[in-house]
């Protein structure tokens, strides 16, 4: 879905790759899940992105955690995986904001 609508995807299985990837690519979006492996979770990357690159347009999803606009931080967009309502969500949030 997300190559289809012109983005570029890369993959990191821990938040410590993610931040690699930040530092040899140029990165418009950033969409992570909450629970992952490694020195810090999905919340603790969406913070040291923030800190490093704050023009990055940030996704949060969990399938475990029901977080509120409170929880996160400004301009960072969270889905729940169970809301059923994920792809269309999703797709919406690709149409508004097109690949850079």
């Amino acid at each position: 879905m997300l190559e289809e609508a012109g983005y570029r995807v890369l993959d990191a299985a821990t938040a410590d790759e993610a931040l690699v990837l930040f530092k040899i690519n140029q990165i418009d979006t950033l969409f992570t899940d909450i629970d992952m492996p490694g020195s810090m979770d999905g919340l603790g990357l969406v913070k040291a992105v923030r800190a490093r690159w704050p023009a990055t347009r940030i996704i949060v999803t969990s399938d475990a955690v029901r977080l509120t606009h409170r929880d996160m931080e400004s301009g960072v967009f969270h889905l729940h995986e169970n809301d059923g309502l994920i792809a269309t969500i999703f797709r919406r949030w690709i149409l508004k904001n097109p690949a850079r």
